[in-house]
C-alpha cells in the first residue's frame, strides 16, 4: 500500500492551518483500518488504494468541520462505507460495459419487484441516516454487510460486548420503524 499523507497543499495560516497536520495523524493512525474495511465492504483487491485515497481526500474535505462524536473509526467507516458502494457500482458497470450488457445482467426483473426493492433500500439508507452513527456502523457491518459480531469488533477497535450493544440497541429502532412504516402502509391501503 503506497499512500501519500500529503493530499494537498500546504496551508500555513488561514481557515486550512493544522488540518494538514490532523489528515496525516489520522491517516498514520488509521489507513491500514479503512485499508481493511475498503476490503470487508467489497472493494476490488486492485481498486483499494484509489479507494483508500478517495477517502482521505474526502477526509481532507471534510475535516475542518469534524465533530468527534462518535469516535475517528466511526467517522472514517462512515466514509469508506460511501466510497466502497460507489466503487462497486463503479466496477459493476465497467463489468457490464466489458461484456457489452449495458443493462442488469440476467433476465430484466418485473417492475414490482425494482419498485419493492427500491423502496426497501431507501427505507433502510433513511433508517441509517438517523441512527446514532456508532449504531448504525454496527448495524450495516451486520445485517446488511452480514459480518460477525467478533468481526465488527475487531473492524471497529471496540470489545464484542460493545458492538453486540449497539446492535441490540439499533435492532430495536429498527423493529419500530419497521412497525410505524407498516402502520403508514395499512393506512394508505384503506
Amino acid at each position: 500500500m503506497v499512500m501519500a499523507t500529503h493530499l494537498g497543499p500546504k496551508s500555513e495560516h488561514g481557515p486550512l492551518a493544522g488540518v494538514d497536520r490532523e489528515l496525516a495523524v489520522m491517516f498514520d493512525r488509521h489507513a491500514s483500518f479503512v485499508w481493511r474495511v475498503l476490503q470487508l465492504l467489497g472493494v476490488p483487491r486492485s481498486d483499494v488504494d484509489d479507494a483508500l485515497q478517495e477517502v482521505f481526500l474526502i477526509v481532507l474535505r471534510k475535516l475542518p468541520e469534524y465533530e468527534e462524536r462518535g469516535g475517528a473509526k466511526a467517522w472514517l467507516f462512515t466514509i469508506a462505507r460511501q466510497v466502497a458502494s460507489h466503487a462497486r457500482r463503479a466496477t459493476q458497470r465497467r463489468l457490464r460495459r466489458e461484456r457489452g450488457d449495458e443493462l442488469a445482467p440476467g433476465a430484466p426483473e418485473d417492475p414490482h419487484s425494482a419498485l419493492e426493492r427500491s423502496e426497501a433500500t431507501r427505507f433502510v439508507e433513511a433508517f441509517l441516516s438517523k441512527l446514532d452513527e456508532r449504531q448504525a456502523t454496527v448495524f450495516h457491518l451486520a445485517e446488511v454487510e452480514g459480518m460477525s459480531a467478533p468481526e465488527i469488533a475487531d473492524c471497529l477497535g471496540v470489545g464484542v460486548n460493545t458492538v453486540y450493544g449497539r446492535l441490540r440497541l439499533a435492532r430495536e429502532q429498527f423493529e419500530r420503524a419497521l412497525q410505524r412504516q407498516r402502520g403508514q402502509e395499512l393506512r394508505w391501503n384503506r
